[in-house]
């Protein structure tokens, strides 16, 4: 494990020295939807979200391959981001066979 981190440190590294221009960063907001009160009386409870945070966060400007590196370096099992090559909010995933899903959302 210290050997595969200490490889994608110095990726990232590699990666960071051919940039010229720093990362860019875009705002956005999260939020989990609250439950509603006026639900029917045998629909169970649990089904109902409710809001347990919100906060805003920046999203980092990346290539496909540098937000995987970010998402594992920071042993998150995902990452939204912005793709640099088309600019648009991109998300990267650690799906349950140990493989790496990518998700570029395509105007309809």
């Amino acid at each position: 494990m210290d050997k595969q981190l200490r490889r994608y440190k110095r990726r990232l590294k590699d990666h960071q020295r051919d940039r010229s221009e720093p990362v860019e960063f875009g705002g956005a907001s999260s939020y989990i939807l609250a439950a509603s009160d006026d639900h029917e009386a045998g629909e169970p409870n649990s089904l109902q979200p409710m809001i347990i945070a919100e906060m805003e966060t920046k999203i980092p400007s990346l290539s496909v391959g540098e937000a995987v590196m970010q998402m594992e370096l920071g042993g998150a099992h995902l990452l939204v981001f912005r793709n640099e090559k088309n600019s648009g909010v991109n998300v990267v995933y650690r799906r349950d066979d140990g493989n790496i899903g990518w998700i570029d959302p395509v105007n309809a």
